[in-house]
């Protein structure tokens, strides 16, 4: 029986650690649908929705950026108060995003919303190889990188 134990130990840590990686998964994943605020709290956001974005807001309505804060707050659960910085609006190489504090699991978090107005659709074909960190990346993703960078790092 000793024997047994000790054989299954191993792998019954295993198993909490993959319990405890799927639960921040799971976190995660509501951080970045609450990205999308309130059309994806109110169900208007599925996949041809998201991808029409500029169509979907025409025909679903525009949301007031306090509207979207209070999405994302109730979407994830975290206080108000930890909605560190809302930035709704978005524009060629300027996403939307949030940065909040996730007391739960002592994350500071950073959402980034993917492609919702037209605007933005040109920061996805912007995609000339650029050189960065040693590396190549997408144009429009580094320049919206940036923006984001510009915005958020005054608060971290």
């Amino acid at each position: 029986d000793q024997a047994l134990e000790a054989a299954c130990d191993p792998l019954l840590a295993a198993e909490a650690g993959e319990a405890e990686l799927i639960s921040d998964a799971a976190a995660a994943a509501l951080f970045a649908c609450a990205a999308y605020g309130a059309p994806m709290r109110e169900g208007r956001l599925d996949g041809v929705g998201a991808f029409a974005g500029g169509a979907a807001a025409h025909f679903f309505g525009k949301w007031t950026p306090a509207e979207n804060s209070a999405a994302f707050v109730a979407m994830t659960g975290i206080r108000e108060e930890d909605l560190l910085l809302a930035s709704w609006g978005e524009r060629t190489f300027e996403p939307a995003f949030c940065l909040s504090w996730s007391l739960g699991q002592e994350w500071l978090v950073l959402s980034v919303r993917g492609t919702v107005d037209w605007r933005a659709m040109l920061t996805d074909v912007a995609a000339h190889p650029v050189p960065i960190c040693g590396g190549i990346a997408h144009e429009g993703m580094v320049r919206a990188a940036r923006s984001i960078v510009e915005r958020s790092l005054p608060l971290v």
